[in-house]
């Protein structure tokens, strides 16, 4: 018997190529995220879509809930 493979879930939804402002890194907005309150400087998470799942770091959350991030890197394939 396999087991399904392990979905990861998207803490915040964002398009890696959405680029503009804060030295040009990809942005996302905070009512978009699962859990808002874990949106914060600093914060490690799990960005993207289910089938591109990144792994970020929040660099700022704007007044207008712009969330600006630095992508770290690709999740590894047996983490998805």
């Amino acid at each position: 018997m396999t087991a399904a493979p392990r979905r990861t879930g998207v803490d915040l939804p964002l398009d890696v190529q959405s680029r503009s402002g804060l030295d040009d890194l990809p942005f996302s907005y905070l009512d978009e995220a699962a859990d808002p309150a874990a949106v914060v400087p600093g914060a490690h998470l799990v960005a993207g879509d289910a089938d591109n799942p990144v792994l970020v770091r929040v660099v700022s959350v704007g007044p207008d809930g712009r969330v600006f991030v630095q992508v770290i890197g690709a999740l590894a394939p047996h983490l998805q």
